[in-house]
């Protein structure tokens, strides 16, 4: 365990399975659940508008002017790939829209629009097929509608055009409207216009040449944007909330429902599934319960900070500076509020920010600026004890019987919990001036610190009480875990392996490069799993102590949240992760060259999870209704796939990623080849690495398809010369998958 980092890009929800039967009582399958699975933002470019056909999203971007037409592969949501990067140098692109192949894109000038129409039967390379000048129009929304395209006009306008023709897109009709109209949605013969300050239009649509509105609402505040579900619209009324309106008679649209959220604007609405969810400006993404139309009521969920949404198909899309999707696919469908629901065993509120640092027996350990202890023996009903208040904020914990060591910023603390009523301090060990006293690890004898930057201190345990330093290892490093006789450290982006066979002298006798920093290791089995910074959970395979091999990783959900915490029940990673959404992230770790994110907990203000037995331990915190922020430590079920009924037959399984031994090796002058397998379509890179992690050569850069694959590296550099004598290493990067491995040229 180590101290809590604390610190939004296109996000996925998915939600999978048909008809589904639990296998036990003490676990639910995360997967059946609305989450997070997958991310993507691109040099911090702001998402202004989405357009999704298929697995392939049309993005509209902007940068500090840079602005970009992006095509995305969300075939697989956990690792998107971007197909096409086209700068857009002729205006400002403001609206895109997408029937089948066909992409539509306004392009905003000065003198007024230009409509145009792209080919993107090959999502790679789209092509521009006709274009259509559109006089003092600024188009900020529009959908396509068969052969129809319906344009939202800022300059107070709602636009029909026709592409029955893609080379030659024509102009049919336009009805003016009373303010700028800033979104369009269209079922069957009629058009719902978002008009700002004009109220929700609706529009009939019936005959395109001459468009005609049927009425106007005038709303207490400013429409924004909509949705519309089955007789009611869900309008999204700026500073004045959420306006439920009942649209039975068109002619006479009527306002019956409303949902205030003090003075933040609710910016757009969509519906996916049975709940709606309300964008705002301060709050993010809002889930609300609309069960009831008249009385709406918002959940306690707060999702991606973003300020629009949109529904496609199944899929939930949210953006407003970075980009997000959900999916939903299952009948019984669930929101995250009913996850929490399923999730909880038992919780009990605490009145501090928190975090679960040690569970040992039947005691939980909670540190802020303290240690709390909780009973947690009946899960169902987990119980306060003591609080022992030590004044400096408190990273980690470690027990042994009676006697805990708390990791706090300026040293270590024992504390006696012999009465877990009244934990006591008996001693302290103060730390270096400027050193962070990050984690701590006991076993029967021995205690291991981790300093940063003043490294790995080990002290004996004979005097529990008064712990005696017998050895340092002056590599700065922000947490240690132990398995027999190895000690792992995290320090800055490697992991090292210290034999500690005889505590007094460690030895490194391993290490592995990390992508960035892990603020979190855990061992299991031959397996280490680190919480690897914005990398996400990263995978060593520590089989062999001595050649640890970095063999998967997968990435987190959004590229704007940062991995804090890692803990493991069987093959089941469960990663921890700060920002927007915070929670959980549930990832299948049994094929470890290919970890596959099955779930997600959202859980709004936690950092860290810990797993003790069959259970996870964590401290949740959400904005009430009363605009508090309640804290309640948590007992959490952990995942278990459920029984699929009536299912087909399971499909043959999957490639996994796999980098081979590369042959021959050592290597005598001539070539050698070096074998290596994908799972899925996305960007490989195959490069050679010296001895220090210089780049010697890059072999292989390129989208390749899901196969096997050898390639030859016939000793030359990057500058066509023969690269001299000695150890290199050969480094496959592949969608959610890293390995390295050596090689020898003797020459």
């Amino acid at each position: 365990m180590r101290s809590i980092l604390i610190t939004a890009s296109i996000l996925f929800l998915s939600l999978f399975g048909p008809t589904l039967q639990a296998t036990a009582d003490d676990c639910i399958d995360y997967g059946q659940y609305l989450h997070w699975v997958g991310g993507m933002d691109k040099d911090g470019a702001s998402v202004t508008d989405i357009a999704v056909s298929g697995n392939v999203a049309y993005l509209l971007t902007n940068r500090f002017a840079v602005r970009t037409f992006r095509v995305v592969d969300i075939s697989n949501p956990t690792a998107p790939v971007i197909l096409a990067d086209i700068p857009w140098t002729s205006g400002n692109p403001t609206a895109v829209a997408v029937s089948g192949s066909v992409v539509c894109v306004s392009d905003w000038i000065q003198a007024g629009s230009v409509f145009k129409v792209f080919d993107a039967t090959n999502p790679s390379s789209p092509q521009l097929l006709g274009e259509l000048d559109l006089p003092s129009a600024v188009c900020n929304d529009m959908t396509i509608v068969g052969s129809l395209v319906y344009i939202a006009d800022y300059n107070q306008a709602f636009l029909t055009l026709s592409i029955a023709d893609p080379s030659h897109p024509t102009f049919l009709g336009q009805v003016a409207t009373p303010a700028p109209a800033l979104k369009v949605v269209v079922q069957g013969a009629y058009a719902y216009v978002a008009d700002d300050y004009g109220g929700l239009i609706i529009i009939s649509v019936f005959d395109p040449l001459s468009p005609s509105i049927v009425s106007i609402l005038d709303t207490p505040g400013n429409v924004m944007g909509m949705a519309i579900s089955g007789t009611y619209a869900y309008v999204a009324d700026g500073p004045r909330g959420l306006q439920v309106v009942d649209i039975t008679d068109l002619t006479s649209p009527l306002i019956v429902g409303n949902l205030n959220f003090g003075q933040v604007p609710v910016t757009d609405a969509a519906m996916l599934g049975p709940t709606l969810y309300a964008a705002t400006t301060d709050w993010g993404i809002v889930e609300v319960d609309v069960s009831t139309p008249s009385a709406p009521i918002p959940g306690a969920r707060r999702l991606a900070w973003h300020r629009n949404v949109d529904v496609f198909g199944t899929m939930m899309f949210t953006h407003g500076g970075s980009l997000g999707y959900a999916q939903f696919d299952n009948p019984r469908w669930h929101s995250f509020q009913e996850l929490i629901n399923a999730a909880t065993v038992g919780s009990v509120e605490v009145n501090y920010p928190s975090f679960v640092a040690a569970v040992s027996g039947s005691i939980a350990y909670l540190s802020n600026y303290g240690v709390t202890l909780a009973d947690v023996s009946d899960p169902s009903s987990p119980q306060l004890l003591g609080t022992v208040d030590l004044g400096d904020y408190v990273n980690d914990v470690a027990v042994f019987g009676s006697i805990a060591y708390a990791a706090a910023n300026a040293g270590l603390v024992v504390l006696d919990v012999s009465d877990p009523q009244a934990p006591s301090v008996l001693g302290t060990v103060p730390g270096q001036p400027d050193d962070w006293t990050a984690s701590v690890e006991v076993d029967e004898t021995t205690c291991y610190v981790a300093n940063y930057p003043g490294g790995l201190k080990i002290f004996d345990l004979t005097d529990q009480v008064h712990p005696t330093l017998i050895s340092t290892l002056g590599i700065p490093c922000q947490d240690v875990t132990l398995s027999g006789s190895w000690a792992y450290l995290a320090c800055d982006d490697s992991v090292l392996v210290v034999n500690v066979t005889n505590p007094g002298s460690p030895q490194v006798v391993g290490s592995v490069k990390l992508p960035t920093w892990a603020n979190d290791i855990i061992a299991s089995g031959s397996m280490l799993y680190a919480a690897d910074d914005v990398a996400g959970l990263q995978i060593v395979d520590v089989s062999n102590p001595t050649f640890p091999v970095l063999t998967g990783g997968i990435p987190l959900t959004m590229d704007y949240t940062y991995a804090n915490s890692v803990a493991a029940i069987g093959t089941y990673v469960y990663l921890g992760t700060g920002s927007q959404p915070s929670g959980i992230e549930v990832i299948d770790a049994s094929q470890p060259d290919t970890p596959r994110l099955v779930g997600n907990l959202d859980i709004s203000g936690n950092f860290a999870v810990v797993a003790s037995g069959s259970s996870l331990y964590l401290v949740e915190a959400h904005n009430a209704p009363d605009g508090s922020y309640p804290n309640h430590f948590i007992v959490a079920r952990p995942h278990c796939p459920l029984e699929v009924s009536g299912t087909p037959p399971s499909e043959p399984k999957p490639l996994s990623n796999l980098l081979g031994f590369a042959h021959p090796n050592p290597v005598l002058g001539g070539g050698s080849a070096i074998p290596f397998t994908t799972s899925r379509r996305g960007l490989v890179t195959l490069r050679i690495l010296d001895v220090a992690g210089r780049e010697v050569r890059t072999l292989v850069h390129d989208v390749l398809d899901q196969g096997s694959r050898s390639v030859v590296w016939d000793g030359r550099g990057s500058q066509g010369g023969r690269v001299p004598a000695g150890i290199y290493f050969y480094q496959l990067r592949a969608p959610g998958f890293e390995a390295t491995r050596k090689l020898v040229r003797i020459q």
